[in-house]
């Protein structure tokens, strides 16, 4: 399987969002404490205004994003790899 990196865009802002909120879902001892709406506002308006973003992309989309920035607002996200399928968790 393969990737490509590249910086994020501000047309990619519902996808990230939907990796965001689906890392979210899989932790199943959390409850869920935003709903998707919430989590493409947060992208759309301070993620990629604040952050520096990459992401990663393979044949279906979106699949992981790094936000870097200061304090808080850095973050990691990828979706689950079942065997050679990767589990999106849609809303």
């Amino acid at each position: 399987m393969r990737f490509t990196l590249r910086r994020a865009a501000a047309s990619d802002a519902d996808e990230i969002a939907n990796v965001y909120y689906a890392s979210f879902r899989l932790l199943t001892f959390l409850p869920m404490f935003h709903t998707i709406e919430e989590y493409r506002w947060f992208v759309s308006n301070v993620t990629l205004k604040e952050c520096e973003v990459t992401v990663a992309e393979d044949e279906s989309g979106i699949v992981a994003f790094l936000a870097r920035g200061g304090g808080r607002k850095s973050a990691c996200y990828i979706l689950a790899l079942t065997g050679s399928a990767w589990v999106r968790a849609r809303s």
